[in-house]
């Protein structure tokens, strides 16, 4: 992997794991519900509150008053008794032998880790080169004269001495 992929992919892994944690703490305050109904029947639904992202799927094809076909969103204030869900939870219903729903639950550890993790290591990474390298290749130019990589070709920003 070169240089420039390399810190192409730190950032991105910072930015991203920067996202999930401030919805992280967006979520232990101001909870985020969407639902949608489609004319056939079925609900989707997702929520982001207490540090956990819900996703539910139900057939309303069965009951006795199903929802008004569309969307609604809804932001709700979470505060009181703390309800953190902290392992990954998925239940499906079956109806008939096909699958006619589901919930899931996903806390928002697991993907700041798995995002947050990748992106320490590439900070460490960046933190072990030397300043002086070849931004393309990653060759050493530290006592080089020029402006020329001698390894791949490429231009330097800077002229003159290194090292």
């Amino acid at each position: 992997m070169t240089y420039r992929t390399r810190k192409r992919w730190r950032m991105g892994c910072t930015i991203g794991a920067s996202i999930v944690l401030a919805l992280s703490v967006f979520s232990c305050f101001r909870g985020t519900y969407v639902q949608h109904t489609s004319t056939a029947g079925i609900s989707t639904s997702g929520s982001l509150t207490r540090g956990a992202l819900y996703v539910i799927r139900t057939d309303n094809n069965d009951a006795a008053i199903p929802p008004a076909a569309g969307t609604k969103v809804d932001f709700e204030s979470v505060f009181g008794s703390p309800r953190v869900i902290t392992i990954p939870t998925g239940i499906f219903r079956r109806t008939g032998g096909v699958i006619s729903g589901f919930n899931l639950c996903l806390p928002l550890w697991i993907p700041l880790l798995l995002i947050a993790a990748p992106a320490g290591w590439f900070w460490w990474r960046s933190l072990r080169d030397p300043r002086n390298r070849c931004a393309s290749c990653g060759y050493d130019l530290s006592g080089l004269r020029g402006t020329t990589c001698p390894e791949c070709g490429e231009q330097t920003r800077d002229s003159g001495a290194r090292g």
